[in-house]
């Protein structure tokens, strides 16, 4: 990637908690479409937060299909999605029986982690590879 020439070619985008930074050149070459189209900003949620409350966020944000979990220094630890809950959730009493257990009980603990710049061709054949699109 050509690094810009003006500074008023250079775009920062940053999380909220301005712990990331992603600059954009309009001086980039074209390339083909990587993860970085996909990203947007998702709220993280602690591991020590309860089922009940988790499945309401969800139950709230129709959009939201997958949050990751983090620990009690707001590093990443794990990701739950919505299928995950559903399956839950879906079986009598789920409320009564899960109420008072955390998030961090079954987080996928291993997900899949690619790079900013991998293509989305990329990113395809990794999850299928993996057997989650079954």
């Amino acid at each position: 990637m050509a690094l810009p020439t003006n500074i008023h070619d250079v775009k920062a985008l940053s999380d909220p908690d301005k712990k990331h930074l992603y600059i954009e050149s309009s001086d980039a070459p074209e390339q083909a479409a990587t993860v970085k189209l996909l990203l947007r900003y998702i709220e993280p949620i602690s591991a020590e937060e309860g089922y009940i409350e988790v499945l309401n966020r969800f139950i709230e944000n129709e959009a939201l299909f997958t949050a990751a979990i983090v620990d009690n220094f707001n590093v990443p630890v794990g990701l739950i999605d919505r299928g995950r809950l559903t399956e839950i959730f879906i079986k009598p009493f789920a409320r009564d029986l899960h109420h008072k257990k955390l998030v961090g009980e079954i987080m996928d603990t291993e997900p899949i982690i690619v790079d900013i710049h991998t293509g989305i061709d990329d990113l395809a054949k990794i999850i299928i590879d993996s057997g989650i699109m079954k």
